[in-house]
């Protein structure tokens, strides 16, 4: 979905054992040394452990395909220059199978007559084909994957295999790779026997903070094209923080955010992009999710020290918040950076609980990595604003409503009918009769959903997170998602109409006004915002785009009165000058980057297109139909 956004040939964190993509860690590299050390010596018996997810799978594979050259390299040391020494290997992965059964998968592996049931005669196939290798010079290697499966009378079986040898060296090598479970279960008495042939023993342990951000840069590289996507410092302490260096979970969490990344055109992964794909993820990482600590980086001396002092306080007991806060850094938007700060709490809660969450596109550190690391930041940048800061928000608060008939309006609707009839209501505002509607349940994905049902009408999608000052700067009918509390599902209604503190929403009933401050107890600031691309102006201007899109954009810009702009499809630093200020107008970041959001306020300077502002949410469509989009 997000590879050709990124240049990238091929998904970087999939969760298959490609041994292309192995990382070798201090511990990968101790790991696979072991192996090749075992395999040098003729030892029996080795065993490599390791926790779920930390990448004992990939290394096998990679064991196996370096096994030539690790062949070369034996006989290269014995001197058996006479002829080239080969290992031929056994891969059993699915070792769930009783004594017989196994004998009959390691016979099978390696070619041999493996149909009968008789232990005698499978051993004895075994034996014959392990002397023929040894007299050729070979090697014969099993390896167990998945080994804390194995019963015990299954491994007293490969005690016995072990037993298959000459007077002076082992005819097979069998290493076992299991997860900590293999260990207790070699320790007991049952299996001392076995427990005491096993020479070499490795333990894989999760990737260090440093190692993975050199995991994610190794796998970002191996498929990226171009500049590709780039996690901050801050992602990477994100991405660690809640995997806890495990190699399947980073993964997880690095997929997700570099979808999240591809939904709001963002080439950068920072580190609340990284948290919101967390809690998108919801229970596949949660019992690793670490809770987000707030940014000192931007408290002064004064504030540091008081917090320092609470820090040290006894803390009898923590209440964790169970909705953590939901904002999430808002896209291409201007202004100072704000943020509210609590009550002051009794003394003696944890450190984490005072400080308001609500800061975002900063990074956010825990405390005691703060005080461990050196302050090595300088001071202009930790006073200043960077470039993801987000909208301030309102100084002023007010006293939020009881949101009793909102939450009443909401009860009468379903997930499904609402999110369906939301992106309806949205393409009619647009001029567009969706006759034939993609299933809701065939698409459980929202972002899937509105992108594959507007995609049919020639309308994009452009997903909007913040607040309701950010959507009114867009200006466009809106889809919200709203989340009852206590409810698991949510439930979807347009915004149709804005103006001041003045709120219009839509459902299958029809509009009915709200206050902000009562949307704001359902409302957590996730939106869809469908809109049309009247000049194709393609991709991301200028990074992945093409000439045609660059010309469309300069003429465009000519329409609208920004003239003497350099003909050609180069965009120009003119151009650019052009883009920043329009992008410095409607509150977007002003990097002179063309995405969504400046596309859509381009066509809202338009005067000719027919486009169905907020201000406006009525009338539109039937001016729509008959100029065919201009007026």
């Amino acid at each position: 979905m997000y590879t050709s956004f990124f240049g990238f040939k091929e998904k970087p964190f999939q969760l298959v054992p490609n041994p292309a993509f192995l990382y070798l860690s201090r511990g990968h590299e101790e790991a696979m040394a072991h192996l090749e050390y075992a395999i040098a010596n003729g030892d029996g018996f080795a065993a490599i452990t390791g926790e779920v997810g930390t990448g004992k799978t990939t290394l096998c594979r990679a064991f196996l395909d370096r096994l030539e050259a690790t062949a070369e390299a034996f006989a290269k040391a014995s001197d058996e220059t006479s002829a080239k020494a080969t290992i031929e290997a056994a891969y059993i992965f699915n070792p769930r199978l009783n004594a017989t059964q196994l004998l009959q998968a390691v016979n099978d592996e390696f070619g041999l007559p493996a149909a009968s049931e008789s232990n005698k005669e499978l051993i004895d196939t075994l034996n014959r084909f392990l002397l023929a290798r040894k007299q050729a010079g070979g090697q014969v290697l099993l390896l167990i994957d998945e080994a804390q499966n194995l019963s015990p009378e299954v491994l007293e079986q490969l005690r016995l295999l072990s037993n298959l040898e000459t007077s002076t060296n082992k005819l097979i090598q069998i290493i076992l790779v299991g997860q900590p479970e293999l260990d207790q279960l070699l320790a007991s008495r049952q299996l001392r026997q076995l427990a005491q042939r096993i020479t070499l023993r490795c333990r894989l342990v999760p990737l260090s903070r440093n190692e993975t951000g050199d995991y994610i840069r190794h796998r970002l590289r191996l498929v990226s094209q171009g500049p590709g996507a780039v996690f901050t410092a801050g992602a990477i302490r994100a991405v660690h923080a809640c995997s806890r260096g495990i190699p399947r979970l980073i993964n997880i969490v690095c997929d997700r955010a570099l979808l999240t990344a591809f939904t709001l055109e963002r080439y950068k992964i920072t580190a609340p992009l990284v948290r919101r794909a967390i809690r998108e993820l919801g229970p596949t990482v949660a019992p690793h999710h670490r809770p987000r600590r707030a940014p000192l980086r931007l408290l002064g001396p004064a504030a540091l020290v008081a917090l320092l002092f609470l820090l040290f306080q006894p803390s009898p007991t923590r209440h964790d918040d169970p909705e953590p806060n939901r904002m999430v850094p808002v896209e291409e938007a201007a202004g100072p950076l704000s943020f509210s700060v609590p009550p002051s709490p009794p003394l003696g809660e944890p450190i984490a609980e005072l400080i308001d969450e609500t800061i975002v596109g900063t990074v956010a550190e825990p405390v005691a990595e703060v005080i461990a690391e050196p302050m090595a930041e300088p001071l202009a940048e930790i006073a200043s604003p960077t470039e993801e800061t987000a909208v301030a928000v309102p100084a002023v608060p007010v006293a939020p409503l009881e949101p009793q008939a909102l939450a009443s309006r909401l009860q009468t609707l379903d997930r499904l009918t609402s999110r369906r009839t939301a992106i309806r209501q949205v393409l009619a505002m647009w001029g567009v009769d969706p006759e034939e509607s993609i299933d809701p349940e065939a698409v459980p994905d929202d972002a899937a959903f509105f992108r594959l049902t507007a995609g049919r009408h020639a309308m994009l999608i452009y997903r909007a997170d913040g607040d309701l000052a950010r959507l009114a700067r867009l200006n466009l009918p809106a889809i919200l998602i709203l989340r009852p509390p206590g409810e698991p599902e949510p439930r979807y209604v347009v915004l149709n109409a804005r103006e001041e503190e003045k709120i219009s929403l839509l459902d299958g009933g029809g509009s009915f006004p709200v206050h902000e401050e009562e949307l704001a107890a359902f409302w957590p600031g996730e939106a869809y915002i469908p809109w049309k691309d009247f000049r194709i102006l393609s991709g991301t201007i200028p990074y992945r785009t093409s000439e045609d899109a660059v010309l469309a954009l300069k003429l465009l810009l000519n329409d609208l009165g920004y003239p003497g702009l350099p003909p050609g499809p180069d965009y120009d630093e003119a151009t650019r000058r052009t883009i920043v200020a329009i992008q410095a107008r409607h509150g977007i970041t002003e990097d002179g980057i063309v995405g969504s959001a400046t596309k859509i306020a381009l066509y809202n300077e338009d005067q000719r297109l027919a486009v169905p502002h907020l201000g406006h949410p009525a009338g539109r469509a039937d001016r729509h139909r008959e100029t065919g989009g201009l007026e």
